[in-house]
């Protein structure tokens, strides 16, 4: 690899990270993001006479029901975006990994132009309402392609299985840190509306606030084309490049095995079965993720030469998933298993990130401030100190190890979180929810694409 190289692959790095943290994962933090809207005012409307002003107060929240149901509506939408992932999937692996990161590119970008129309017209209701939905609906296709991205951005470095499986774990802590974003908008929103509820008389208030909270969004739309532009363009360069170099192997392997054919009088019709690969570990590894033809050279030796040598081995059926046809990779029983297992954890998470406002607030946590809900969203990038252990346990003592850690967790979790009423001790159930997060995503994605070949990798990480 030469200097240019390695270049482009840190900077495919620091944009990839950049674009996961901001966009991809922005979108579980709605606690945040909830607090934000109803202080603008967005769907004030539905309100009484009372509660139009769109004010953050208890009172208004305890009263205005409609809203709370309103906001609550737009989140589960964005959530039903999350099953187009097996769309995103097929569009991936039929046209290239390319529909992926322009999708999430475009997406973002336009669902953030939508959020920032629906925050300049929040009381004309024919626009707040559609614009919001819109938003939240494009930003939640981009959250689902961002999780396929950490995969396929994973897959992009082919020198070693290490180096996939730790590039996708760090995506993915990433992926879960990004949570914190909206409560950044938040934070950045509540700092700025003070001093100007300071500077200026209260009538101006409402109003200074909206044009401010217009260049918040406004500066992160910004970031957005700029740093999904730069992911785009260097995955884009990164892939070419990866594919020209599979074709180029693929050519080569193809002349080696017919000069040796020819040298060893072995007929090109004569196929190897993958039960004759499967006993040699070293062409296990990982060879359909870098799309890499093993040559004969490297291959079992004692090849059959005739029909009574193929009738003695006959005995050695087991064809590897990843050499199956997509159908059957898909309906193998070790990802069918992944899929059940994925999907249980799954629903517990979203659950928990999409109640964890009033599940706080039903402990008291608004009589605080929401001081307890940043600290739930502030969590979410401890889940970076997690990559070590994660990395530990992955590789010292392999998968099922690391699933039954994502059991633990939470079922630890759960314990705090039922058992515990007090506000400081749910913190402890904070941090094991966020290494929960952590392990889930890293050890799933990375283990499905340890077994499932690159021709159906974008369907079955976009199913799960």
């Amino acid at each position: 690899m030469n200097k240019l190289e390695k270049q482009q692959r840190t900077l495919l790095m620091v944009f990839a990270s950049l674009s996961i943290f901001l966009f991809a994962g922005g979108i579980y933090g709605w606690g945040p993001m909830q607090l934000l809207l109803e202080a603008n005012g967005n769907f004030a409307s539905l309100c009484n006479d009372d509660s139009e002003s769109g004010n953050n107060s208890d009172t208004d929240n305890a009263i205005c029901k409609d809203r709370t149901a309103a906001f609550l509506n737009c989140r589960f939408v964005s959530q039903l975006t999350f099953l187009s992932g097996t769309l995103w999937g097929i569009l991936s692996d039929k046209y290239g990994k390319s529909v992926l990161v322009y999708g999430f590119a475009l997406c973002n970008v336009f669902g953030l132009i939508l959020l920032v129309v629906a925050i300049w017209f929040p009381a004309v209701s024919i626009i707040d309402s559609p614009c919001l939905y819109g938003a939240f609906v494009l930003m939640g296709l981009g959250s689902t392609v961002g999780g396929m991205l950490t995969v396929e951005t994973g897959l992009l470095f082919v020198e070693s299985s290490k180096t996939q499986n730790r590039v996708i774990s760090l995506l993915n802590a990433l992926f879960d840190a990004g949570a914190m974003t909206y409560l950044g908008l938040w934070g950045l929103e509540k700092i700025t509306s003070t001093t100007f509820s300071e500077e200026r008389n209260a009538d101006d208030v409402n109003d200074e606030t909206r044009k401010n909270l217009i260049l918040i969004i406004g500066g992160y739309l910004l970031m957005a084309v700029v740093c999904t532009g730069g992911y785009t363009y260097f995955f884009q360069r990164i892939n070419n490049k990866n594919i020209s170099l599979i074709k180029d192997n693929h050519n080569k392997c193809a002349d080696e095995d017919e000069e040796e054919n020819k040298t060893n009088g072995i007929d090109q019709k004569q196929q190897i079965t993958a039960c004759e690969l499967g006993g040699d570990d070293d062409i296990i590894a990982n060879n359909h993720n870098e799309g890499v033809r093993t040559p004969q050279s490297t291959r079992k030796k004692n090849l059959p030469s005739s029909p009574s040598n193929d009738h003695q081995q006959h005995h050695c059926s087991y064809i590897r998933i990843a050499e199956r046809s997509a159908s059957d990779q898909l309906k193998s029983k070790a990802y069918v298993l992944m899929g059940i297992y994925f999907s249980f954890h799954t629903i517990s998470n979203i659950w928990t990130l999409t109640t964890a406002r009033d599940f706080l607030g039903d402990l008291g946590d608004d009589a605080h401030g929401n001081r307890y809900l940043s600290i739930f969203t502030l969590m979410t990038p401890i889940s970076l100190l997690a990559l070590p252990f994660l990395d530990i346990v992955m590789n010292r003592f392999g998968f099922h190890a690391s699933l039954q850690v994502v059991n633990g967790l939470a079922i630890a979790h759960g314990i705090v979180k039922v058992c515990f009423k007090d506000l400081n001790l749910q913190i402890l159930g904070f941090v094991c929810f966020t290494f929960f997060r952590c392990f889930l995503y890293a050890v799933t994605l990375s283990c499905v694409a340890t077994f499932i070949g690159s021709s159906v990798i974008g369907r079955a990480t976009g199913t799960l």
